[in-house]
């Protein structure tokens, strides 16, 4: 394959071709052999010519995306393209996959933000609502780009290769729908490249053959205590001489004993006389002990 690259030439031919060949491989059903085999050998050979052309005078680190030609910067997808088809292997060597994938989707990102093709992507939330509203978002601007590929799309021969639209439209038109097409690239990159990272555990432990843990078994409910809903509802309404205050006692004999009748303090017989005086002092001292409703 290198060897029909010459130095100092921009293989544009054969990147078309392999372009050509990548878009009817990531068609294919991951699960068939087949994927394997023609994935691994187109990350082989646009791993050839994305190194002829980073090694070539066609790429610099301090270059803008405006001093690049319009045949040039098409070259910037290869990363893309190389992560989309790591992503197609099965089997016990997914996860590295999975890691290569990341690391390609992650570095056409930077570049792309280099570029200032899009913006810098954001941490990734940690509330529901705002990877929601960051998801719907995405989506947006994806169909936006979408509808936007497939008009200028509509214009490209039957005989060109995606991206090329021929005669039909000018140089700046024609920039303007590649450039498109990079910004469609890096939404779908960093998608899967959050979905890849998810993966990577639970691909390096099916590869393992560690089976997930049984889930366990609920927590018990917290103890609770029924309420009678008749027995709050008398407790709150109660009958209002049930917490009014009550009367006093009478000074009488109330609280005698029941038995004999009680000693009077006006009786004639002198040692009854004095009866009752005990009897009403220590009444007197009890009721001094022993104030009214104090529950003694």
């Amino acid at each position: 394959m290198e060897s029909q690259i010459p130095e100092g030439f921009l293989p544009s031919s054969i990147f078309r071709q392999t372009e050509n060949e990548y878009l009817d491989v990531i068609k294919m059903s991951p699960s068939s052999p087949e994927t394997a085999v023609q994935a691994s050998r187109l990350i082989e050979k646009l791993d050839i010519i994305w190194d002829r052309f980073r090694r070539g005078s066609y790429y610099s680190k301090n270059e803008d995306i405006d001093e690049y030609s319009t045949i040039t910067i098409k070259f910037f997808l290869i990363p893309y393209y190389i992560g989309r088809l790591h992503m197609l292997f099965q089997g016990k060597d997914r996860p590295l996959h999975l890691e290569a994938a990341v690391a390609y989707f992650n570095a056409f990102s930077d570049q792309m933000t280099h570029f200032r093709i899009v913006d810098k992507e954001k941490p990734r939330a940690n509330n529901p609502t705002e990877r929601r509203e960051r998801a719907i978002a995405e989506l947006k601007d994806k169909k936006e780009l979408e509808k936007r590929l497939e008009r200028m799309n509509s214009l490209i021969k039957d005989d060109d290769y995606r991206g090329a639209i021929g005669e039909r439209v000018d140089e700046e038109t024609e920039r303007d729908l590649v450039k498109d097409l990079l910004k469609l690239s890096v939404i779908e990159a960093r998608s899967m490249s959050r979905a890849a990272t998810d993966e990577i555990p639970f691909a390096t432990m099916h590869s393992e053959g560690i089976k997930p843990e049984e889930p366990k078994a609920p927590p018990p409910k917290l103890w609770f205590k029924r309420i009678d809903r008749e027995q709050a509802r008398k407790s709150v309404f109660a009958p209002l001489e049930d917490v009014m205050p009550r009367e006093l006692p009478p000074d009488d004999e109330t609280f005698a004993s029941p038995g004999r009748p009680s000693p009077k303090l006006d009786a004639s017989d002198e040692e009854e006389r004095e009866l009752a005086r005990i009897d009403a002092a220590k009444w007197d001292d009890w009721k001094d002990d022993h104030p009214p409703f104090s529950q003694e």
